[in-house]
């Protein structure tokens, strides 16, 4: 796990010095030919290349920070810095835009005169290609060591290759009609800037806040665990992110009730094993039993019919009925999107006293946590 972590933490860290260099390349050149050409537009796509370079640093110092190992203060690590690091990346872009759409404003009603020329023409185009070429390259490396603050760097830069696209067709239209759109050109500019900075904040404040879990992974989790023998089913899948490659988790697995401790212990450690090496979780295994006789097996079934006719409900599980207590135990999942959920409990539990008179309820209500 430390190695994976540390392979990680290079190929982040090399491929945020390769966005250092090259943003600041661009910047240079970008600064000069909006100069000369006293085009606010190139001027801002330059300050925006700068922020570019900006963010990779800081990507470099989140990564360092993040991989410290984890101590008695902090049990868990200190992966979620990845988190804070995208948001700072996300800040950056955010100011960068307002105040590109600040200065582009003014230019519209100050009016000055632009000259543009065949060599600007080439850097800017030099600069589409570059930024596309970084922007696939930071997506590549980010979706593969799951880095939010690469692939936001990513979508970044290829915004950016966008802007480089839109600021060289209003010089196309400049040289060619005459006609100067560089303000306007800059308001795109700084909006769609924006736009990526709000929408970076808010990805990288649910990861903080506890996102649910990518389906993929919960569904794949869940089928693994139920392929072992004695498994009647996986239940209560629960993933906390303490960074982008350090979960930690619990499920419930159900078997029959006739399964001894000795065979229960050595199955959850499988499994614990299996799930840790395939995806890198440590999971915490609990124990749901089922009923193996057909009595008990009849009634239990029909309590099933009768709870899923209920819309709300999504799903039943750890179903046990104790004859010698005359108790009936189950967890039901309900909807997150279900209104009046205790006037549901209410309804349900009235149903099926009704018809299972002899009988004790106790029916646990689960939040519907993952896939």
């Amino acid at each position: 796990m430390n190695q994976i972590m540390s392979q990680r933490e290079k190929q982040i860290i090399k491929t945020s010095f390769i966005g250092v260099g090259t943003n600041i390349l661009l910047t240079i050149f970008k600064a000069v030919i909006g100069i000369a050409s006293n085009s606010v537009a190139i001027l801002l796509d330059a300050v925006n290349n700068l922020s570019d370079a900006l963010s990779s640093v800081l990507t470099i110092i989140g990564t360092k920070l993040a991989s410290k190992p984890a101590n008695k203060k902090h049990p868990y690590g200190y992966g979620r810095i990845e988190y804070i690091t995208a948001i700072s990346v996300a800040v950056i872009v955010l100011t960068a835009g307002i105040s590109s759409f600040i200065s582009s404003w003014k230019r519209i009603f100050d009016f000055q005169k632009v000259s543009y020329s065949s060599i600007t023409m080439i850097i800017v185009v030099v600069a589409v290609i570059a930024k596309f070429i970084l922007g696939n390259y930071f997506k590549k490396v980010g979706e593969r060591v799951n880095s939010k603050a690469l692939l936001a760097s990513g979508a970044d830069a290829s915004f950016d290759a966008l802007i480089s696209i839109t600021t060289l067709l209003s010089i196309i239209i400049s040289i060619i009609w005459k006609v100067t759109l560089d303000g306007y050109i800059g308001l795109i500019i700084a909006m769609v800037i924006i736009k990526a900075g709000i929408e970076m904040v808010i990805e990288s404040f649910n990861e903080i806040l506890g996102q649910r879990p990518d389906g993929t992974l919960t569904k794949s989790i869940k089928e693994d665990i139920r392929n072992y023998d004695g498994i009647k089913g996986a239940y209560d899948l629960i993933l906390n992110s303490y960074g982008p490659v350090n979960m930690i988790g619990s499920i419930h697995i159900e078997v029959d009730e006739n399964t001894s401790a000795k065979q229960i212990y050595i199955l959850t450690r499988r499994i614990q094993t299996y799930i840790m090496e395939k995806y890198g979780i440590f999971l915490t295994v609990g124990i749901y039993i089922v009923n193996s006789d057909e009595k008990t097996l009849a009634i239990a079934d029909d309590i099933k019919k009768i709870v899923m006719s209920y819309n709300k409900f999504l799903e039943i599980h750890a179903l046990y009925i104790a004859e010698d207590r005359k108790l009936i135990t189950f967890d039901v999942v309900i909807d997150l999107s279900a209104d009046k959920e205790e006037e549901k409990s209410v309804d349900i539990e009235k149903e099926l006293q009704k018809k299972y008179s002899d009988y004790t309820f106790l029916i646990r209500y689960d939040t519907d946590f993952s896939d």
